[in-house]
């Protein structure tokens, strides 16, 4: 769960709310599968695939990890306090199994076939396809502006193509005839990328409301989260936009194969 406070991300109503076990006492859980970001997901995954989502396991999981993370940065303020180097180091160690039982969580999150995202989520694991992808990448989003389509992202699009990753980019909905000027030279930088790399594949698709990232075997993500037009800033104006992660290898060369018979 986020609270947004006047349009902003409040970290400390989140992990106060996590502490109280806010989502199970509110029945929170009962009404996701409901939701928009569950239908989306039938849609394209298929329902009894997304019927197996463990909704309470996962969101246990979620929640232990706000609790440390919220213990973390109260124990880097302390570090920074201290005045003696037995208490910072008594500190130090406590900071270090606090980020070694995030990294055990964190593993457990990715043994799970299917769970849901939250808004913030979705850029880090961007950036993380981007970085660590060996063989494939796939991203479908309908538009493509230059906050999000920054020049980090382009230089590992070229990273990664230097590399031989294959990557395919499926874009475009309706005409874009107001695009400003940042956006355009956004575009054409990527479009200058597919004219030189023989394993990158570029495709204006016209009328996809998709928005789809593939990594490999590793995962694949369907969301309402426009990868190339939306950086999701937690600093910025909150927006409610969630996605679906598939960490079952089946249905990733499934879904994989399915889209890129577009291009």
């Amino acid at each position: 769960m986020a609270f947004a406070i006047d349009e902003r991300l409040s970290s400390e109503h989140e992990q106060a709310f996590a502490r109280a076990n806010g989502v199970k006492k509110l029945r929170i859980l009962e009404n996701i599968k409901d939701s928009e970001c569950n239908k989306l997901a039938e849609d394209i995954l298929g329902r009894e695939f997304v019927a197996q989502a463990p909704l309470p396991e996962v969101e246990d999981i979620k929640d232990k990890v706000a609790s440390i993370r919220a213990t973390i940065e109260t124990t880097r303020q302390r570090i920074e306090q201290t005045q003696t180097d037995h208490e910072k180091k008594e500190l130090e160690q406590q900071l270090q199994a606090a980020n070694q039982e995030i990294e055990q969580l964190q593993a457990q999150l990715n043994a799970v076939p299917i769970r849901w995202l939250e808004v913030y989520e979705h850029r880090h694991l961007l950036e993380q396809a981007l970085r660590d992808s060996q063989e494939r990448l796939l991203i479908i989003s309908p538009w493509i502006r230059a906050n999000a389509t920054n020049k980090w992202l382009i230089q590992q699009l070229e990273k990664l193509l230097k590399r031989g990753v294959k990557v395919f980019i499926g874009h475009g909905l309706g005409e874009d005839d107001n695009q400003k000027t940042r956006d355009k030279k956004a575009e054409n930088a990527i479009e200058k990328l597919n004219q030189q790399y023989d394993n990158f594949c570029l495709k204006r698709l016209g009328d996809t409301h998709a928005k789809i990232l593939i990594s490999d075997s590793k995962f694949a993500i369907v969301t309402s989260f426009n990868w190339l037009s939306f950086k999701g800033d937690p600093n910025r104006t909150f927006r409610d936009e969630r996605g679906t992660l598939v960490s079952d290898s089946h249905k990733i060369q499934e879904l994989f194969d399915k889209e890129t018979q577009r291009f």
